[in-house]
């Protein structure tokens, strides 16, 4: 029993621990960049929200790999039975994603870590720090 704690301790939680916290970051990146698109429900239009709520990751091609290419998650949005090895060809074949879709890179997307707030006047996702700065100031709530 002892083998197996110790294994369970020293290998398993370890990875579960990486594997849950790489896995949360992706997901929090694919819908809290800073111009993701955020409508109330009767003003929402789909197609727009599909395309431009999420974004795409650029990462090296062994992430898309290991990830089964959900950095296009733009088109998981617009249809989620795209198979994952056609998920690449389809953001390649359809030029109009290069255009609307938010694009990030990993440098980039360490900046999205602070977005927590829906600024409704900018559209888009901003810090703690920045609203302290520019709304408490300026009695703007």
């Amino acid at each position: 029993f002892a083998l197996w704690r110790d294994v369970l301790l020293k290998i398993q939680f370890p990875i579960i621990f990486v594997f849950s916290t790489v896995a949360i970051w992706f997901f929090y990146l694919q819908h809290q960049h800073e111009f993701g698109y955020k409508q109330y429900k009767e003003k929402r239009e789909y197609i727009a929200a599909a395309i431009q709520w999420s974004s795409y990751y650029k990462l090296p091609r062994f992430w898309h790999w290991l990830t089964g290419n959900i950095w296009f998650h733009h088109i998981h949005h617009l249809n989620a039975f795209v198979p994952s090895y056609a998920i690449a060809r389809c953001h390649r074949d359809n030029p109009i994603f290069e255009n609307y879709v938010h694009s990030l890179t990993f440098m980039s997307s360490l900046s999205c870590l602070w977005n927590h707030l829906r600024d409704e006047w900018q559209q888009r996702m901003v810090s703690f720090a920045y609203y302290r700065k520019h709304y408490r100031r300026n009695n703007r709530h």
